[in-house]
């Protein structure tokens, strides 16, 4: 990138605000590293709650644990929240509770994301409220084929943050 992109660039990026286009979203995506808040929501029989993916999505096809990328002025109980209303209204969750950071590389090995370098936090909760139409609830040890390949790590720690509850 010569000096004039550079400056052409800064003064983009200054008028830059969230939420943005989906394409402008991608391609920051794919050059930083996005922190992604994520929610293993379990039913209180031990199933898994995956959503689909938008049509227009690069994952189109996916399902995943419901999570959300933190963005500028959010904080992650914000952006928890704004995951867990994918599936239902929050006070039908239990209060989330923390397990376990994770560093996602860009590729496309099972462990790593295909966009970009993510940090993922992820929290577990349990949802006793009506089970979205479009929601997918799954065995967490046979899950889907089509689950999102780097959430499958967190789906099995979130599974074993369900059986240790007392």
């Amino acid at each position: 990138m010569n000096p004039q992109e550079e400056h052409t660039l800064v003064e983009l990026l200054s008028k830059l605000r969230f939420p943005c286009s989906p394409e402008v979203f991608r391609a920051i995506y794919q050059n930083l590293v996005i922190v992604a808040v994520e929610v293993a929501i379990f039913t209180p029989d031990g199933k898994i709650i995956l959503m689909p993916r938008p049509p227009d999505d690069p994952w189109a096809g996916i399902v995943h644990i419901p999570g959300s990328v933190l963005t500028p002025g959010t904080t992650e109980q914000e952006t928890l929240l704004r995951a867990l209303r994918e599936v239902g209204a929050p006070e039908l969750f239990s209060t989330p509770v923390f397990i376990n950071r994770y560093h996602f590389m860009k590729g496309s090995a099972p462990t790593e994301n295909k966009l970009g370098q993510e940090v993922g936090l992820l929290f577990g909760c349990v949802y006793s409220g009506p089970i979205p139409q479009d929601a997918v609830l799954a065995d967490p040890h046979a899950l889907p084929a089509n689950v999102m390949p780097h959430h499958r790590a967190m789906i099995a720690d979130g599974y074993q943050w369900f059986l240790s509850r007392s």
